[in-house]
């Protein structure tokens, strides 16, 4: 489970980092991290004091961590994204990593889960994150999630120099926001309303008594068609 990082979290956090870094099988190969490089004491500490660094614990030690923030820089801005939105409507996930005792279990999917419910509670359109071209393994796991790869963007980082990186988005099925899917919702009761009214009349019409097993039919249909609209 997540729980947000406080500022008495500065140094074992920052040392959590430090030992994925330097621990991490593959880490040259795949994430590249040189922690001083990046990620960086002072990048941590950002984050921890803007209240967006989230991390979990399990048998005594940090098991996972991550940063969210609900907004995007002006790096993603050049982005062919799938959904619009301004920079406050969008979660970005930074520095994710999992504890090396940790890895091959499944957490980073589940950790991936949490935070994209962090962002639908937050009401955010879409989560979007950047991964290096290289790292594989982080590519499956976002794509197995859903992430669509959406662009390609060549940045300099201090640990690597200018490198490619792919951009990643996941549009988050809620985006609408709940006043479009209650308005969604009316618009298909009013339509159901709507028939049966209309099949009372028409029965008036026509000179007839209408009978409980037509309200009942009526209704049926109606919500049958409704539900094709929601």
């Amino acid at each position: 489970m997540l729980k947000t990082a406080e500022n008495s979290d500065i140094e074992k956090i920052q040392e959590f980092y430090k030992f994925v870094a330097d621990n991490t099988e593959n880490m040259d190969k795949y994430g590249q991290w040189i922690y001083g490089q990046h990620p960086t004491n002072d990048m941590i500490e950002g984050f921890i004091q803007n209240k967006c660094m989230y991390f979990a614990e399990g048998d005594g030690m940090i098991t996972a961590s991550a940063a969210v923030t609900f907004y995007q820089n002006e790096d993603y801005h050049p982005v062919q994204w799938n959904v619009d939105a301004k920079d406050d409507e969008v979660a970005v996930i930074h520095i994710l990593c999992i504890n090396p005792k940790k890895q091959g279990c499944g957490l980073a999917k589940t950790i991936m889960k949490e935070i994209i419910a962090l962002a639908k509670t937050k009401r955010m359109k879409a989560v979007r994150l950047d991964a290096l071209c290289c790292n594989t393994p982080a590519h499956k796991l976002y794509e197995g999630l859903g992430f669509v790869r959406c662009g390609i963007q060549n940045w300099y980082a201090s640990n690597t120099g200018y490198i490619d990186f792919y951009l990643y988005e996941l549009v988050l099925d809620q985006y609408t926001s709940w006043e479009a899917l209650i308005k969604s919702r009316l618009t298909a009761w009013h339509a159901s309303c709507l028939h049966i009214f209309r099949h009372i009349a028409q029965i008036s019409l026509d000179g007839r008594q209408p009978t409980c097993a037509q309200f009942v039919q009526s209704d049926e249909k109606s919500a049958a068609q409704s539900a094709h609209q929601i």
